[in-house]
């Protein structure tokens, strides 16, 4: 099975991830290319968000998150300079892994969709902030599939662990899910989930949920290498909750306020 990887490019998680998606790949499966995304410097963005918030965040937290960027870019530029160290940046993790990697900044162009096609992908793979339209959905031979650092389908959208905690969820986790027009919509391949302790902050919770989509991700892949299956759109993969739907944006200035009253730091 011929699995193309669509995914942001951030030092934070995200190479760590790749790394382990690729290292542990279940057998019969190859990945053919990864598209690494780049948002243009104009296009909103939870980072872009985050920036406006500094104040919300907090000086404290600014820097430990300073800190850690600081630490990715000197990976980055370690790896460069041909040292054996883990790569600060999705694309240097997949030109460590030699895979066939590009950079855009536009999942559903014209020119990625040509270059995914390229590649002839059976499944394509994404943890992006971009939504796929119907012509990237329709690419692959058999569907798609994301990972989704909630436990869908409660919390559905951007920034969901950020939304979970404000309102006092107790229980977080990550799933894996076939990709719909409907965005975090789709039927659930795969399901973790952890407690939050008191002394988590927001970005341990995150760093927690992407640590465990790398096996999650390979379970996943797996299941549907196992099931045979033509069309992900009507399989059944046996997972069931009771969770509410919910679907949630970018954080709203009343959102940033709960945050503060929960006293839980941001990093």
């Amino acid at each position: 099975m011929r699995v193309h990887v669509v995914i942001d490019e951030s030092g934070f998680f995200l190479p760590a991830y790749l790394e382990h998606v690729a290292r542990n790949l279940p057998d019969g499966l190859e990945i053919t290319g990864v598209t690494v995304l780049r948002n243009s410097p104009s296009a909103p963005t939870i980072y872009s968000h985050m920036r406006s918030h500094l104040a919300a965040i907090g000086i404290p937290a600014c820097l430990r998150l300073g800190s850690k960027a600081f630490k990715q870019l000197a990976r980055e530029l370690a790896g460069l300079a041909g040292l054996p160290v883990r790569s600060g940046s999705v694309f240097g993790a997949a030109r460590n892994l030699d895979l066939p990697v590009r950079r855009v900044t536009e999942a559903n162009g014209s020119e990625t969709l040509r270059w995914i096609a390229s590649g002839a992908p059976d499944l394509l793979l994404s943890s992006c902030s971009q939504v796929f339209r119907k012509d990237l959905l329709a690419l692959p031979r058999i569907g798609s599939i994301n990972r989704h650092s909630s436990l869908l389908p409660s919390y559905g959208g951007v920034f969901p662990m950020f939304q979970a905690l404000i309102r006092g969820e107790e229980r977080l986790g990550s799933t894996v899910h076939v990709m719909t027009p409907e965005i975090d919509s789709g039927v659930i391949v795969a399901q973790s989930s952890f407690l939050v302790t008191e002394e988590m902050t927001l970005y341990d919770c995150y760093e927690r949920s992407y640590s465990d989509c790398g096996p999650l991700t390979v379970e996943s892949l797996s299941k549907i290498r196992d099931l045979g299956s033509t069309n992900l759109d009507n399989a059944d993969f046996g997972i069931q909750n009771d969770l509410e739907r919910s679907y949630f944006g970018l954080p709203t200035e009343e959102d940033w306020v709960r945050f503060r009253q929960t006293n839980r730091r941001f990093c």
